[in-house]
């Protein structure tokens, strides 16, 4: 569980360094706001409807959209298939994609993986699942039985092991 000033911190080190930008802090509304594209963080427990909203919002509003948040902010599968939507309604409405930064905190590190848009997500957990499925015996009812700790155990292998970016915990205050 990462609160959402943390991620704030870890987006501000993320962006200056890997997207080499310095986008402009809002005291209200977005987050971040950088050459007319919107940068907005959640922690893991921001309330998913009211970032919806606010999602949508943005992605009309802004010239694009970043998205910066922990995985488990989409762990649950109702969630992660609403995200799904989301992402599809934008881009076929607007010709935008959400692009999306995945946050993972291991022991020393947070993990980071920018994805171009978000609607692949769902296509990259599913990936991740069904290669846990195969591996395993008899995994689709173990999968289907803990289906939200699956999707937790296929983002840390998507984040941490392709990620772009590591930042050490110490650096992040």
């Amino acid at each position: 569980m990462i609160k959402e000033d943390t991620v704030i911190k870890i987006a501000e080190e993320y962006l200056f360094t890997k997207e080499k930008i310095k986008p402009f802090r809002q005291k209200t509304g977005v987050d971040f706001i950088f050459e007319g594209k919107a940068i907005e963080v959640k922690g893991s427990n921001s309330r998913f409807s009211l970032a919806l909203s606010q999602f949508m919002d943005y992605a009309m509003k802004y010239r694009g959209l970043m998205l910066i948040f922990p995985t488990d902010f989409l762990s649950n599968p109702s969630h992660l298939f609403v995200f799904h939507l989301l992402c599809n309604l934008v881009l076929s409405s607007t010709r935008k994609s959400i692009e999306v930064v995945l946050v993972n905190e291991e022991e020393e590190f947070y993990y980071l993986k920018k994805l171009s848009s978000g609607h692949t997500i769902i296509s990259n957990i599913t990936y991740e699942i069904a290669y846990r499925i195969i591996k395993e015996k008899g995994g689709m009812k173990g999968v289907l039985e803990n289906l939200d700790s699956c999707i937790q155990e296929a983002y840390v292998r998507m984040v941490k092991e392709k990620s772009d970016m590591m930042i050490p915990k110490s650096t992040i205050r």
